[in-house]
């Protein structure tokens, strides 16, 4: 399945109204989307990917697709097996990693 968007690609609409277009935050959320949209397990889950990633519908639809809340669910199911077998050590690298990525997505638009 592939998007007829680049999501890479962000115009002046943010996906989120709290996360300014163009910023870090936008363009991981875009990707994460598109990333998404690819695995998306019915075509009308990709449908609403695109829908999101053009500018057609809200980030906030999701809430309501079976096919994202399935695709979640079985994301963090695998995301808790996966943690589980973390050492202390493993734990507070992922930890650090993720506090820095958390920075990162706070950073400004790119000037234009």
């Amino acid at each position: 399945m592939s998007s007829p968007h680049d999501p890479t690609t962000p115009d002046d609409t943010p996906l989120l109204g709290a996360i300014p277009a163009g910023s870090v935050a936008d363009r991981t959320l875009r990707q994460a989307l598109a990333t998404l949209r690819e695995q998306a397990p019915d075509e009308q889950t990709a449908r609403l990917y695109d829908d999101i990633l053009a500018g057609r519908r809200s980030a906030r639809d999701l809430l309501e697709s079976p096919g994202f809340a399935a695709a979640a669910s079985r994301g963090v199911e695998q995301y808790r097996h996966w943690t589980a077998d973390l050492d202390d050590d493993e734990r507070a690298e992922l930890d650090e990693a993720a506090r820095a990525q958390a920075d990162r997505l706070t950073e400004p638009a790119e000037p234009v």
